[in-house]
């Protein structure tokens, strides 16, 4: 999951860099073919964004649930639940921000095409895209270590399934 968020990661910031770029464009040459490009690209890069970042909430939130059972199940080390709610935890603030904020640039944006200035859309676009920027590594490393712990208790059921003659059964 790492490298496919990683790669989700990168494509939402190309994607956010072609709809800044269609929106200074539009703003250098006020066209009608300009407006309708920004507004499409816009809305499908903020759909987009929303998308990669609900997705690490399914990830962890279906991991989690996973690893817990298999700790419960199997009676495994309880101190592997604070690790899951530390990566929630440093992962979810910094997503639902990155969402609010492009959400909130799409709005803003509409309300640039009813005639409010587009000062505002041009600051929070930015503002999104460097949440973005800096969300993107941070949720990368608790990916990573996600992994080392669903890695790890998957090794320790099977240690335990071994140790007691039986094969691992490992919750979905």
């Amino acid at each position: 999951m790492k490298r496919i968020y990683l790669a989700l990661g990168i494509y939402s910031t190309v994607f956010l860099l072609v709809a800044g770029f269609l929106g200074l464009r539009l703003h250098a040459t006020p066209d009608a073919a300009w407006k309708s490009w920004h507004l499409q690209f816009g809305l499908f890069t903020a759909m987009f964004l929303c998308m990669v970042h609900s997705l690490i909430f399914v990830h962890l939130l279906g991991t989690g649930l996973g690893i817990k059972r298999a700790i419960d199940e199997h009676g495994l080390d309880e101190a592997a639940k604070r690790d899951l709610y530390r990566f929630k935890m440093k992962s979810f603030p910094p997503c639902m921000g990155t969402m609010v904020c492009a959400i909130a640039t799409a709005v803003l944006g509409g309300a640039t095409l009813n005639g409010a200035s587009p000062d505002a859309h041009l600051a929070l676009a930015t503002i999104t895209l460097l949440a973005h920027v800096v969300t993107v590594p941070l949720v990368v490393r608790q990916l990573g270590e996600n992994e080392l712990l669903l890695r790890k208790i998957e090794r320790d059921v099977a240690a335990r399934a071994a140790t007691a003659g039986n094969s691992p059964q490992i919750a979905p």
